[in-house]
């Protein structure tokens, strides 16, 4: 998992979500789960935990993208030590943090990924971030 310190926030993938001594360690202390195809995590009762399932591509409901964004949004800027994790790690969890980030610091999407890709590999999904760039839209 990789961490971005400005923000409290890891970015990692699903076995970075089970990995509780990891997660305890870090001081994490909400994660945030995206993969709909993952079985939900099972961490301690102290931990925070958030499950949005949503399909790394095309086909995800509005009302799930924007929660996920929202979640994180609210627990970067609380200062909440955060893991957003998907499947891979390369999409969702990289996209959604990228759309947290802009509504926060009121950048474009564009520019958030662009500095979250300067602290984590990315590979996200044109279906996905373009109904992320929709929402987002249609927000402001």
């Amino acid at each position: 998992m990789d961490f971005i310190a400005s923000h409290s926030l890891w970015i990692g993938h699903a076995g970075d979500g089970r990995n509780v001594r990891a997660i305890c360690n870090r001081g994490i202390e909400a994660v945030l789960q995206l993969a709909t195809e993952e079985p939900s995590l099972v961490l301690p009762r102290e931990i925070l935990q958030f499950r949005i399932p949503i399909f790394d591509g095309e086909g995800n409901e509005r009302s799930r993208l924007r929660l996920a964004v929202k979640v994180l949004s609210h627990l970067i800027e609380s200062r909440v030590p955060t893991l957003v994790c998907c499947s891979a790690r390369a999409s969702r969890s990289p996209a959604i943090a990228a759309l947290a980030i802009a509504q926060l610091e009121k950048r474009t999407p564009q520019e958030s990924l662009k500095f979250i890709r300067e602290h984590h590999p990315t590979d996200v999904s044109p279906g996905l971030w373009n109904e992320l760039l929709t929402c987002f839209t249609e927000d402001r």
